[in-house]
């Protein structure tokens, strides 16, 4: 049976997506068997972040309605053998459907992975109450700004309310000079702040974007600090024991 794991933010530009794509490609590499369902239903990104493009031809509003079977609307990664993706419908308005028909169509697909990403969109409303009306478990997604983590306590506390009692941080696009200096708060503080236990801390990494307009995998390179913290946020989801990752103050090639 799949861990479903919810991937929100609460607000945009945390890097959501990206976090959802590359710790798909961590778990697959390790032998995981991986779904990632990009739930931003009128605003898919998901199938640029794993490299896929325009490759969909149905999505998962297809399979509630009856258009396709579910199985025809996922797409097998070309690199990661374990690792597949299911798209959200381009048009918001094809997604009228119930929470619960979301969350019955992904429990179809529970015995056939080891995990589904859900990617959230930003914010609350109709397409979040889908993702979340499915997962068993979530990770907020924030970025160490004021704005951010304000929303991300708001979307710890409605997910949280909505009975998902396993939620954990993940802190992307960390500055360590940033925070020795004052401009942000520390990692303990960020805990404190939005509530949570943290589950990772991603550096600020200027490559990432480089590396997906070029359809570059960020996890092919092992010299990035990120795709290091990535891989091992990816293992702690699996239960071991794995220290934060010490970011250091330097630019990243």
């Amino acid at each position: 049976m799949s861990a479903v794991l919810a991937i929100a933010s609460g607000k945009g530009g945390t890097g959501k997506t990206t976090v959802c794509a590359c710790l798909g490609a961590a778990l697959s590499r390790g032998g995981k068997r991986v779904l990632a369902v990009d739930c931003d239903f009128g605003f898919r990104n998901l199938d640029l972040a794993l490299g896929l493009g325009e490759t969909a031809v149905f999505d998962s509003a297809d399979a509630i309605n009856g258009i396709c079977d579910v199985r025809d609307a996922v797409i097998r990664h070309p690199k990661y053998k374990n690792l597949s993706f299911l798209c959200a419908p381009q048009d918001e308005k094809k997604a009228d459907f119930a929470p619960a028909s979301f969350a019955t169509l992904l429990r179809e697909l529970e015995t056939e992975y080891d995990y589904m990403l859900l990617d959230c969109p930003a914010g609350l409303g109709h397409a979040f109450d889908c993702a979340i009306s499915a997962a068993d478990r979530a990770v907020i997604v924030t970025i160490p700004q004021t704005f951010a983590l304000r929303d991300a306590q708001k979307a710890a506390d409605a997910i949280i309310g909505r009975g998902v009692s396993d939620v954990r941080l993940i802190v992307n696009m960390v500055r360590t000079r940033h925070i020795s200096r004052g401009y942000s708060k520390n990692i303990d503080e960020i805990m404190d702040t939005v509530g949570l236990p943290l589950l990772g801390v991603v550096p600020y990494d200027e490559n990432i974007s480089a590396y997906q307009n070029r359809r570059m995998d960020v996890m092919d390179d092992e010299s990035l600090m990120s795709a290091r913290a990535f891989s091992n946020i990816a293992r702690r989801l699996e239960g071991e024991r794995v220290p934060i990752l010490k970011i250091r103050n330097r630019r990243l090639r």
